[in-house]
């Protein structure tokens, strides 16, 4: 039905998932579709989540780094192995490898200095919350900072910020966005799951967008 849209999560909280099951399920949508698969992730910030899950609350950063490196290694090498304190596997065999070369892009979620710098070291790109603009610039201004302090500025980088919940069409508030240097935003015009195609095709009307 589309040629062009990407499918994706925004954002996936990383380490409540199992590398080889998140890679698997990532290749396949991205298999399917052609190679329009992104992995919006982040760490996650509540912790009764962790706790249903029996997960460590604690470390979950540090285990969101390795499972990036897991993803990496799976989506690339021919027989991938990793030894890491989380994760550790010998070498496997992961086919098909993804479309996307050389694979599906990392948008790294979050707004501390530890998300900021995991989103330029291991990511494709940032993935922002719906903070107010202000808000965002101020990330987007570190986030360039540390490109240069990590040698990070030759590799491509996208950003994506979402509108406030229930927000339809605002010109201005995409205007200043855009101003921003914001690579893409993710709308959500409905306040009730039951409201969303009809907001959907309402905030298209608005905005002069055509189906693709």
């Amino acid at each position: 039905m589309t040629s062009r849209v990407t499918l994706g999560t925004g954002v996936l909280v990383a380490p409540l998932h199992a590398p080889m099951h998140l890679a698997r399920a990532l290749t396949t949508l991205d298999v399917l579709s052609g190679g329009r698969a992104a992995l919006g992730l982040g760490v996650g910030w509540m912790k009764d989540e962790f706790d249903i899950m029996d997960r460590e609350f604690g470390n979950r950063g540090k285990r969101t780094d390795e499972l990036l490196e897991v993803l990496d290694l799976l989506f690339t090498e021919a027989r991938p192995r990793y030894a890491g304190r989380y994760y550790r596997f010998d070498e496997v065999g992961f086919e098909p490898k993804p479309v996307s070369r050389p694979r599906p892009p990392f948008l790294v979620g979050g707004e501390s200095e530890a998300s900021l710098r995991r989103a330029v070291l291991r990511g494709d790109g940032w993935f922002g919350s719906s903070a107010p603009v202000e808000q965002i610039a101020v990330c987007l201004r570190r986030i360039g900072e540390l490109r240069v302090e990590l040698g990070r500025t030759e590799q491509p980088f996208e950003t994506t910020a979402i509108t406030p919940f229930g927000q339809g069409f605002d010109a201005g508030l995409i205007d200043a966005y855009a101003a921003l240097g914001i690579d893409r935003l993710v709308v959500t015009p409905w306040r009730r799951p039951a409201e969303a195609v009809d907001a959907v095709a309402e905030f298209a009307e608005q905005a002069g967008l055509t189906a693709v």
